[in-house]
């Protein structure tokens, strides 16, 4: 919108549009294959100089593997005016190695590990932190009384 102010007579209005973006979210498992989810969210967008884009990255994956997935989404995606990424949800993968498949807590860690892959993006930081607080139960590197089962039911 512009305004002009003319001495002391009536201001005019004019509208003007100087810019039209597209302001958008894509929810992406960390540990998927970059090159199809690059290719897949450059198809999303027909405009992508005119597009916002921030990738929130979810699920379980190594470091190095996120690292490499941020940098083919944003090689494909060099035209995006702007590109994101929030990875506050992604958590390190479980060393399988470390838990013997004979083993309770070894039992516990693949059957969860396999509801991890089989879930959406929604669930899977809920199975996640399942996840995580049963290694930490199980092992001793916590207690039930630091659980609050309230923020967990949530």
């Amino acid at each position: 919108m512009l305004i002009a102010l003319h001495g002391q007579g009536p201001a005019s209005v004019e509208i003007v549009e100087v810019g039209k973006f597209l302001w958008a979210r894509a929810d992406v498992d960390a540990a998927s294959d970059p090159v199809s989810i690059a290719d897949s969210l450059l198809g999303k967008y027909p405009d992508p100089e005119l597009t916002i884009l921030k990738v929130r990255l979810a699920g379980t994956a190594k470091s190095e593997d996120v690292a490499h997935l941020k940098e083919i989404i944003t090689e494909k995606l060099t035209g995006m005016f702007d590109l994101t990424f929030d990875t506050s949800t992604v958590m390190e993968d479980i060393d399988l190695s470390k838990y013997p498949e004979d083993s309770v807590i070894g039992q516990f860690v693949r059957i969860m590990n396999d509801k991890i892959r089989e879930a959406g993006v929604d669930d899977r930081h809920h199975l996640d932190e399942a996840l995580r607080l049963g290694i930490g139960l199980m092992t001793g590197n916590m207690d039930r009384k630091s659980i609050n089962l309230e923020d967990l039911l949530r």
